[in-house]
């Protein structure tokens, strides 16, 4: 018998001009061709170092990971976490993991909460949370007023309640959580009578997937990058479990919250006049590009991975990140560009020489 507890139920074309105003009398103009305007130049090699190895190469010895399984089916956030920190993780349950989360520091919390919560409440999670900890909640109950407590640490709210049965999880192309997941899904199974909610993102959060309403995303980037809100991942159906898809989402929930790449989105887009490209998740003294193409997706091999823009591309001078991490620009879109489609990504030079790439975005012109 499955243990459920209370939720259980058995360029457009080469040279065209783009002119990006950037606030404060700022006006950027794209009309030179990439080859004048190269991103990675042999100065720019010169001066920077490679990108961060991947999180799974680089996690110390010293760090600690708390994953919460309580009820759960498949056990895929244990699963992801164990796979990538052998021997730093420990599991807890709902009569542990209040006085284990507060024992000592943790590196990240991760809960995998289908059923029962913990015993004595979440507020050791709020407190965890507010005080700057990376966490993950993966819950069914976000919209009951007791537990209202959970939504704005984790950036999100006005909650509303969804069943899973003809829902198709859609990526919003903002982070690269379903690298290696089966996407999009709707095969889904039926352990629990509620499979969590869809929310609000507040305070410059960001949704990274749907169940059919962008605007209302069921998975949520908060806290500028260190907590994601989700759903009930516990009811992904045989596909998901089959193929390694239920793993690997929460593996990659886990790297983005740890490694925090760049956040590239369209925040705002009217055809024919302007649309407005937000990048976020900045770390402190960086400096950010955007790369644009109309030619395609690349990819193009650079010395610091794979862009995922076609050459020839143009590229904005380096902005400076906002000091909360963010930076945001409205770029016109001439009449001519209709048809096109711009391929765009971010590349962001860190003060301490590494450079990262966001997602990239592609946006058709109507």
């Amino acid at each position: 018998m499955i243990d459920c507890g209370p939720n259980c139920i058995g360029e457009s074309p080469r040279g065209r001009a783009e002119r990006l105003s950037l606030g404060k009398n700022r006006v950027l103009d794209f009309s030179q061709e990439n080859r004048s305007m190269q991103l990675l130049s042999t100065a720019t090699l010169a001066c920077a170092l490679t990108a961060a190895p991947a999180l799974a190469q680089t996690s110390g010895a010293s760090e600690t990971f708390l994953v919460y399984n309580q009820n759960a089916v498949h056990d895929f956030a244990e699963t992801a976490a164990e796979s990538l920190f052998p021997g730093q993780v420990t599991v807890a349950g709902s009569a542990d993991f209040n006085s284990l989360l507060t024992s000592q520091s943790w590196t990240a919390v991760i809960v995998d909460c289908p059923g029962s919560i913990p015993s004595t409440g979440w507020q050791p999670l709020v407190d965890y949370v507010d005080g700057g900890g990376i966490a993950i909640l993966s819950f069914w109950d976000w919209d009951d007023p007791n537990d209202a407590v959970l939504l704005a640490p984790f950036d999100v709210s006005s909650p509303v309640t969804i069943s899973l049965s003809s829902q198709t999880l859609t990526d919003l192309g903002t982070s690269a959580i379903f690298e290696g997941v089966t996407n999009p899904y709707s095969e889904w199974d039926n352990h629990f009578g509620d499979d969590g909610d869809q929310f609000t993102p507040i305070n410059g959060a960001i949704g990274l997937a749907h169940l059919g309403v962008p605007s209302r995303p069921a998975i949520v980037l908060g806290n500028q990058g260190r907590t994601i809100a989700t759903f009930l991942l516990d009811e992904a159906g045989p596909t998901w479990q089959g193929d390694g898809s239920g793993v690997n989402i929460w593996k990659n929930m886990i790297e983005l919250v740890m490694d925090r790449d760049p956040a590239f989105e369209v925040t705002d887009f009217l055809p024919g006049q302007f649309m407005t490209l937000s990048v976020s998740l900045l770390p402190f003294g960086s400096n950010v590009h955007f790369v644009v193409s109309s030619i395609g997706p690349g990819p193009t091999p650079t010395p610091f991975g794979i862009l995922e823009v076609s050459q020839p591309w143009r590229r904005t001078p380096p902005f400076p990140a906002d000091a909360d991490g963010p930076f945001s620009f409205t770029s016109t879109l001439p009449a001519g560009a209709s048809g096109s489609t711009f391929y765009m990504q971010a590349v962001v030079f860190e003060a301490g020489g590494e450079v990262r790439f966001s997602n990239p975005v592609q946006q058709p012109i109507p």
